[in-house]
This record gives structure tokens, sequence and C-alpha cells, in this order.
């Protein structure tokens, strides 16, 4: 088949539409969905979804056509047959389904620019009808393999928060697609990774049909098929089941944080895990475990009876951990939870690990049974202290001596990872001497794993603002305080303790007052700090600014040099003979003693006797105007500047 052929028969069936005489164009038609057979097979591709919908009766035909030019070796060819069945759909929207089925099992294609084409394809007709598009994507999901499986679920994920308005704004939707999940997760559920049931479940939650608490028969729904995962495990001894497992924990808690029982799960875990912890990595046990012990999950709304029920499984696990490969992460959670369960129920606690019991043979068994776990926690105990103090100090040095980089980044990881040991290796020691002493109480210790900030309300914001408002005040409230004393009906040693007091908060205040950007006492120029300093601080220390110009101060100055005597007023003048001359009357105005006085004259005079005759004159004037300034006469600044 030549290209002249294809040309010939694409006219035919372009023309006998145009015409309205589609009837003729069938032929032409049938000729070329046979080209996706022969050499023209990159001129077919957009061509045939192109006509498909004049002639439904060929549809069949048609998206034959289209899958096998999906499987040929070029990859330009199956890209355009990919985005041939977005054309289709556009035109059929009753193929939507059977499309989606077919592009559901290409989502393993391992080309990356083939998967882009895909998604850009399969994106759009997903969102154009999502009852048949999820209708024929949870086919595959609980009918094909572990790979596919693992490509539609995240399929199916990312869509549906894409669609989410759309989704939101139909709550019947809704329903139908959790209908969908909950068959599936029964079904098939045991047989998922547990990345395909994290998928699943977290679209389930993120619903609002889910969320808004008003479909108790759905929440039941959703408990009776997440315990039927947990059941169908039969062991925990493989890294996939205990994946599967921690997602029907999850699911679990949020159920019971609903007000809907699932104690089951958690009591199924520490039965399963008494088994097959060994085969499982530490970590992967201590977050199964971490998940019981949140508060936003189960152990919160643990009554009496779940203690009873739940008591005897956690203590058994923590004995063979204890006694085994010790996890000190899951004994700090094991022991977290007996002290709690146990102080809901103390009695049945006590009698289970032997501080009490009726047959005293009985209760000395398990009494020691108890100090040997707790024995071999301490020998860890001291093995691990003193191994992370050690790296502690090693890392500490590393740290010091590194710049900047990713490997510094690394390090500190690791510095936190040890610190969270240390302190889960004190939790552990502090609530194993508890039970040594005899008591179950419900200790309030913070976890090493700690756990997630919840996200402050709009009161607690409130309250936050109004303390910041309060204190930017800085003081005044206590400054009211301080300000009144009732003497009346008060006595003289309590009123003069009340002075003290209110002297105190003065100060106080005054250095509250320089807090902050700078200022007060400890900031500003007159402070030890620096900053900007006081109002008060700056007009005290500081001379008013001079608003001539610098320039011009100087040529007044120099100006000025040689009269100096004669721009000094009245009162300079009458100040030099005074001084000069030594006078009694002048010494008892300013009220010094007559000795202070002829020393100071003496020393003046001896000062003026030693200079040379030209600068006599001068220096009395420098002299008598440093006098002037300490008196606090008023002279000129110029003549301050002159004389000086």
């Amino acid at each position: 088949m030549s290209s002249t052929e294809f040309y010939k028969a694409y006219s035919m069936v372009s023309n006998a539409i145009a015409d309205g005489k589609i009837a003729e164009g069938k032929a032409g038609y049938e000729e070329l969905i046979n080209f996706a057979k022969g050499d023209c097979k990159n001129l077919v591709a957009p061509v045939i979804p192109k006509f498909a919908h004049h002639f439904p009766d060929q549809l069949d035909k048609a998206i034959n056509a289209l899958l096998d030019l999906c499987e040929d070796e070029s990859s330009s060819i199956r890209m355009d047959a990919i985005r041939g069945f977005r054309v289709l759909t556009d035109h059929i929207p009753e193929s939507i389904s059977r499309v989606s089925s077919l592009l559901t099992q290409l989502l393993i294609l391992e080309d990356d620019e083939e998967l882009k084409v895909l998604h850009s394809t399969f994106g759009p007709i997903f969102a154009s009808d999502i009852k048949q598009a999820s209708q024929a994507v949870f086919h595959h999901i609980k009918n094909g393999s572990a790979q596919l499986k693992e490509k539609t679920t995240q399929f199916f994920a990312g869509q549906v928060q894409k669609c989410k308005k759309a989704i939101a704004a139909d709550m019947e939707l809704q329903q139908y697609l959790i209908d969908l999940i909950l068959d599936v997760v029964t079904e098939a559920g045991n047989s998922m990774t547990g990345k395909d049931l994290q998928n699943l479940f977290r679209t389930l939650t993120s619903f609002e049909v889910f969320r808004d608490n008003k479909h108790p028969s759905l929440l039941r729904r959703v408990k009776e098929a997440v315990e039927a995962i947990a059941t169908g495990e039969a062991t925990l001894d493989n890294e996939e089941a205990a994946k599967r497992f921690r997602e029907c924990l999850i699911v679990g808690g949020i159920l019971t944080s609903k007000s809907v029982d699932c104690m089951d799960i958690p009591a199924l875990l520490f039965s399963k895990l008494e088994t097959g912890y060994p085969a499982l990595g530490e970590d992967t046990v201590s977050e199964l475990v971490k998940i019981c012990t949140r508060a936003n999950t189960y152990s919160k709304r643990m009554t009496e009876t779940h203690a009873e029920k739940l008591f005897p499984s956690v203590y058994a696990l923590f004995g063979s951990i204890a006694e085994g490969k010790v996890n000190l992460q899951a004994c700090e959670c094991l022991l977290f939870l007996i002290h709690n369960l146990g102080a809901k129920k103390a009695n049945f606690a006590k009698q289970m690990i032997g501080l009490e019991g009726v047959d005293e043979t009985d209760q000395l068994a398990k009494k020691a049974a108890l100090l040997g776990f707790t024995a071999s926690l301490s020998k860890e105990l001291v093995l691990k202290t003193s191994e992370c103090k050690e790296e502690l100090k090693d890392l500490a040095k590393k740290i010091m001596a590194m710049k900047k980089g990713e490997e510094k980044q690394e390090l500190k990881k690791k510095q936190s990872q040890c610190k969270r040991t240390l302190k889960c290796a004190t939790n552990v020691e502090t609530m194993c001497d508890f039970l040594k002493a005899g008591k179950i109480v419900s200790i309030p210790v913070v976890l090493s794993y700690g756990g997630r900030r919840a996200k402050p309300t709009k009161e607690a914001k409130d309250a936050a603002k109004k303390v910041l408002g309060e204190k930017r005040k800085r003081g005044k409230a206590d400054a009211k305080e301080a300000e009144g004393i009732d003497k009346l009906h008060m006595s003289l040693d309590d009123i003069v303790k009340a002075e003290k007091d209110v002297v105190k908060k003065q100060k106080k205040i005054a250095e509250a007052k320089g807090r902050g950007r700078g200022k007060g006492n400890r900031g500003g120029r007159n402070g030890n700090k620096s900053g900007r300093g006081s109002r008060q601080q700056r007009s005290k220390s500081q001379p008013p600014k001079k608003k001539k110009n610098a320039d011009a101060k100087r040529n007044a100055a120099r100006g000025n040099r040689e009269n100096t005597a004669v721009d000094v007023d009245a009162k300079v003048v009458n100040k030099v003979t005074k001084s000069v001359g030594g006078s009694n009357n002048s010494s008892k105005a300013r009220g010094q003693d007559k000795s202070e006085k002829e020393i100071s004259s003496n020393s003046h005079n001896s000062k003026i006797e030693g200079r040379n005759n030209g600068e006599e004159e001068e220096a009395v004037a420098v002299d008598v105007a440093a006098e002037v300034v300490a008196e606090g006469i008023e002279v000129p600044i110029f003549s301050r500047r002159c004389l000086c």
C-alpha cells in the first residue's frame, strides 16, 4: 500500500463527509483502517480517530487499529496513536470506559516521553467522565499484575487530587469512588503493596463524605475493610506485610478518633509481632508501635476494657524484645503503653507482672521475670549510652572543624539521632525504675521521637498577640501599680518596705525601657552597647546640634582670634581682674577656703610669670575662659572657641 492510495482513500472519505454522503465514504474509511498494518502508519494514526464518529459501526476496528499502532516499533507512531485516543473520546464519549481500560494497560511503559504523552492524554479523558474512567481503572487494580497495580493506584490518586474541586462538589460521586475503593481493598488488599494501600486509603480519607462524620454506616464499612486486611495477614514476618499493617493501623487510628472503636487492630499487631518481630528491621517494629502511642490515634481513647484486652499482649511483646534482640525505641513505646494501660486497671496489671497476687509462688515467678527483663535492658542501656556519648564528642569536633556543606548537614543529622537515642535511654531507665519500685502510673514523659506539632488555633493566636502587645507596653502597667501606696492603714515598717519595692520596680521599668532596639541604659550612645539611645539621654549627653556651617565657623574663629579680649563681655572682663588679683572677696563669694584660694592664685601667677610677655594676655584669657565655663556664665559660642 503506497501513500498515493492512502491519499486517494482519505480524499474519498473527506469528500463524502463534506457532501453529507457518509455512506459513500464507508469503503474509504475501511481502507484507511487497513493502512494501520501497511507502510503508511505514520499517516494513519491521526486520521483514524478523526473520522471514527461518522462510522460508529467501525468503532471496534478503529480502536483495535490504534491499539496495534501503540505496539509499533517507532516511538513517534506510538505517541501519535496514544494521542488519537483523546480525539476518539472527545467525539464518542461512550468509548471512555473502553479507552480508559486500554490506556491503563499502557501505564507500565518505560519510555519517559511516551509516559508524558500518555498522562497528558489519559488525564483529560479521566476528568471528562470520572465514573467511567474509575471503573476501568479499578478493574486493573483488582486483577492486574503487581507492577500495573502500583502504577494504576499512583495514577488514580494523582488524578483524584487534580479533580478535587469537581469531586468535592459531588457527594454522590465521592460515595461511588469510596465504594470502588472498599470493594477492591476487601477483595485484593492482602495482595497489594503497602504503597498501593497508602494511595487508596489517603484518597479515601480525603473525601468530605468521610471527614464530615455524618455517615456512620460508611465509617463502619471502612472499619470492616481495614480489619479484614489486618486479619488476613497470617504473620508479620516480612517488610511488605508490615507496611500493609501500618496503613491499616493509621486508618484505624483515624476511625478511633471519630469514635469508631478499632482497638482490635493494635491487639492483632502486638500478638503477631511477638513471633514475627525478629524477621523485621528495628525501624519497622518501632514505627508500628509508635502509631499506637500517639495521642491522636489510639492511646487517648483507651478505656479500662481496652486496657484489660491489650495489656497482656503488650507486656508479652515487651518481654520478648527485652530478652532477645533489644530494640530501645520499641521498648520505650511499649513501656509507655504498659504504664498508661496499667494505670487504667492497676490491680489487673500488677497481677500480670507479679507486683501483686494471691498465689505467692506465681507472683514471685512473674516478678523474677520482670526483674530479668529490666536487668537485660539496663545492660543494653549502659552500652548504648557510652557509645552515644563518645560518638557525640567525635561528631562535635568534626562539625566544629568542617565548613558548611552537605557533609556537615549529614553529621548534624547523626548528632541529632544520637541525642534522641540518649533521650530514649533516659526514658526507658525512668520507666523501668518505676516498675522495679512496684509502681504502675500514667507517666507524663515526652517520648524521644516526639510528635507532630498541632496547628495553632485562632484562640491561641489571639492569646499570643495579646501577650505580645502587653510586652510592647514596656512596663507601663507595672509603673501604674508602683505609683500608689496606701500609707493610711500601714505600719512604719510596711511603708518602708513598700517604698523599697516601689524603687525596685521603677528601676526595673527603667531597665525595661532600654531593652530592644538599642534604647535606654543598655543601648545608645551613653549605654554599654551600641544603639541609638533614648531621647532623654541624647539631650543630656550631647550638646544641641549647631546649625552654622563648619566653614563659616572656622573663618569666624580665625578672624576673631586676635581680638579675643575685646569679644568677651563685661562679665568676663570683671572675672579676669578678680582672677588675676586673687582677692579675698571673690573667694568668699565662691565659698572656698582662704588657703585653697592662695594655692590656686599662686599656681596661676606662677604660670603667668613663666610665660613670655607676648603670650601673657592670651594665656590669661584661656585660663579665665575655662573658669567662666566652669561657673556656668554664658559665653557666645565663637568666643569659647576662640578662647580655647
